[in-house]
């Protein structure tokens, strides 16, 4: 029995001589004993893998080998097992059961054994994200998207192709309102991107959303009349509409209340109450009705007002007739102060008030209890005021 030494090792192999001793001679015979190294198997640290990705086994190593092999006790697969570095997919079971032992053998050439080592994968779940089923939405109407699901993630984050906006980006079902620039193009993608947990990526999921275009409805801007005048909504507009209506807060009429551009005429409550809100309606069949309101101002005396810098107060108001008057300003005026009741007939008058940058003074009408008009009036000043006795 021979136990080669370090050096033989070293070498590779040895001579062996064998000497037989006769009576009358000496005999030798020589041998050559070839030493192989034996086989050396490492297969890695233990490591962590997604669900979603294949695991490259990097840190693998061998020596003194003539062949490899690796093998799953799980059900995933290499993409070539007879390598030493090679990739591995987890399959159902392995992600079932969370992790998987891979077995790295190592095979020596005759007569070594062959050496094996065993790493260990954790597998991850992961991520998954559904933006949900391709759907159509309004312009002007906000869409919960309800279809949405994900799993596995430890954030979301809802992106758009266009210029719409989402009530709350993070949430799984947001509600998104389509942007001008969404129902110009007709169509809009959004994306729900779910960040996995641990070594886990990020994956994502689009939607395409078809954008009808909405109604849109402006009134126009507030306007004011003397109270023997109509109004003609001359800046009114609507976009996307099958028709329009008119309304009107007050007891006035219009011409022809479902055309765009129709005339007002104020009625006596309208007068009173001295403004009237007239509101336009645009319908459309598919994204429904929008609305807006424009506030028309009534002079009951027939003038409008000018103010020229001065701020006025009239307190209190309503009141039982007694009251106060206060102007405050950064110039001078000489004013005629008159107080009209609902007719139009003066019940009282102060003429040629000088004001120098303020003025007050205190009222106390022996009248009936109504709706009266103050008026001031001067070069650069002119104010109609609406004042409520109640007795």
């Amino acid at each position: 029995l021979y136990t080669p030494s370090a050096g033989d090792i070293a070498g590779g192999s040895v001579t062996l001589s064998f000497t037989v001793y006769g009576p009358d001679n000496t005999v030798t015979d020589d041998m050559i004993l070839s030493i192989n190294a034996g086989a050396m198997a490492n297969a890695g640290e233990d490591a962590t893998v997604c669900s979603d990705a294949s695991f490259e086994l990097i840190d693998a190593t061998a020596e003194n080998y003539v062949s490899v092999i690796w093998t799953t006790a799980g059900d995933g697969t290499y993409d070539d097992n007879f390598i030493i570095n090679p990739f591995y997919t987890p399959g159902p079971q392995d992600i079932e059961d969370g992790s998987v032992t891979l077995t790295f053998m190592v095979n020596a050439g005759d007569p070594c054994p062959a050496a094996t080592d065993e790493v260990m994968l954790t597998i991850e779940q992961g991520a998954f994200s559904f933006a949900g089923d391709d759907t159509e939405a309004c312009s002007n109407i906000g869409l919960p998207l309800s279809g949405a699901m994900a799993e596995n993630y430890s954030s979301l984050e809802w992106s758009t192709s266009g210029d719409g906006s989402f009530d709350d980006i993070s949430m799984m079902n947001p509600e998104y309102t389509p942007g001008a620039e969404d129902a110009t193009n007709g169509s809009v993608t959004l994306t729900l991107s779910a960040m996995g947990l641990g070594s886990c990526g990020e994956v994502s999921s689009e939607i395409l959303l078809t954008v009808a275009a909405g109604a849109t409805a402006f009134a126009g801007e507030d306007n004011q009349i003397n109270y023997d005048q109509t109004y003609t909504v001359e800046d009114a507009s609507a976009e996307n509409y099958s028709s329009v209506s008119w309304s009107t807060s007050g007891d006035g009429s219009f011409d022809d209340g479902n055309t765009m551009n129709p005339t007002y005429t104020p009625g006596a409550n309208d007068v009173e109450a001295t403004e009237v809100v007239l509101t336009i309606m645009a319908t459309n069949a598919d994204c429904g009705d929008v609305d807006d309101d424009m506030t028309l101002e009534i002079s009951p005396l027939g003038v409008y007002e000018t103010l020229a810098g001065f701020d006025v107060a009239i307190f209190p108001n309503p009141n039982t007739g007694q009251f106060s008057i206060e102007l405050s300003g950064t110039s001078k005026e000489l004013v005629n102060l008159r107080i009209y009741n609902s007719l139009g007939k003066v019940v009282y008058s102060n003429e040629n008030i000088k004001i120098d940058q303020s003025y007050s003074e205190t009222l106390n009408l022996d009248v009936e209890q109504g709706i009266y008009y103050l008026r001031l009036e001067g070069e650069e000043l002119l104010l109609n005021k609406k004042i409520i006795i109640q007795k």
